[in-house]
C-alpha cells in the first residue's frame, strides 16, 4: 500500500513537470468599448475609441494607447492599456492614470477619479461605430503636450501613475 502511494505520487510530479502549461496570448486589437460614470451627473454611457483615439469628458481626456484579448476559444479577457489626464485652464496637464485595465477585473485597474471613473468592457477589431456620448462628452484628437512612444508600452507595465506630464 505504501509503495503504491509513492509511486503515485512520483507519477503525478512527473506528470506535473513533464506537461506543458500553455499561457494563454492576447492578440492585438483595433480599438476597444470603455463604460464611463460621471459620479457628479450621476449619468453613465458607452464609448468606443480606436487605438491612438481620445474621449474628452469635460477636463478630463482619455486615450487609448493599445487593446489586448484572448481568441474566443481560450477566454473572455481583453487588456487595454489607457491614459488619462486633467487639464484646468491654462495650468500644464495633470496625470489621473496610465496603465493596463483588464476587462474581466475592472476594479483592479480603472480610472477612479473624484469626478469620473472609466473601466474596460471589450476591445474589438471591427470598424469604430459611431460613440455614444452624452453632453460633454466627446471624441477629440488632441493630445497632452508630450506622448508617450509604443515603446513605452510593453507587457511589463506596471499600472503605476505619474503625478504631471513632464
Amino acid at each position: 500500500m505504501i509503495f503504491n502511494l509513492k509511486f503515485l505520487s512520483i507519477l503525478i510530479c512527473a506528470l506535473a513537470v513533464l506537461s506543458p502549461v500553455q499561457a494563454a496570448t492576447y492578440d492585438d486589437r483595433g480599438g476597444a468599448t470603455l463604460r464611463w460614470l460621471d459620479k457628479a451627473t450621476a449619468r453613465t454611457g458607452t464609448i468606443e475609441l480606436s487605438r491612438d483615439e481620445s474621449a474628452k469628458f469635460g477636463d478630463i481626456t482619455v486615450r487609448l494607447k493599445a487593446c489586448r484579448a484572448l481568441d474566443p476559444l481560450e477566454g473572455n479577457d481583453a487588456a487595454a492599456f489607457v491614459q488619462a489626464w486633467e487639464t484646468k485652464g491654462k495650468k500644464d496637464p495633470t496625470w489621473i492614470f496610465s496603465g493596463w485595465m483588464y476587462a474581466s477585473n475592472p476594479g483592479v485597474a480603472a480610472i477612479d477619479h473624484l469626478v469620473l471613473d472609466v473601466w474596460l468592457l471589450s476591445c474589438h477589431d471591427k470598424p469604430k461605430a459611431k460613440a455614444e456620448t452624452k453632453d460633454d462628452t466627446q471624441a477629440v484628437s488632441e493630445e497632452p503636450e508630450e506622448n508617450v512612444s509604443d515603446e513605452d508600452i510593453s507587457d511589463e507595465t506596471d499600472g503605476e501613475s505619474s503625478d504631471t506630464l513632464e
